[in-house]
């Protein structure tokens, strides 16, 4: 017999919702933590770029910077 195919699954759709919900959740929180860690990673390429092209002036061949 096919009944046993449509009898109601153990999970309901209830809680697939919710977990569903919880997954979103939890993404958003990751996304938020990802957007931080971002920013300060450019903050940090700031300030390393600018001491690279410090030393870059200070190494560098630049004409105009030997003369």
């Amino acid at each position: 017999s096919h009944e046993t195919h449509f009898k109601s699954p153990t999970i309901t759709l209830d809680e697939i919702r919710s977990e569903i919900q919880a997954e979103i959740a939890a993404r958003q929180d990751i996304q938020i933590n990802n957007q931080s860690v971002i920013t300060s990673n450019l903050n940090l390429q700031k300030k390393r770029s600018k001491s690279v092209t410090f030393l870059d002036e200070l190494l560098g061949d630049d004409p105009k910077q030997q003369k």
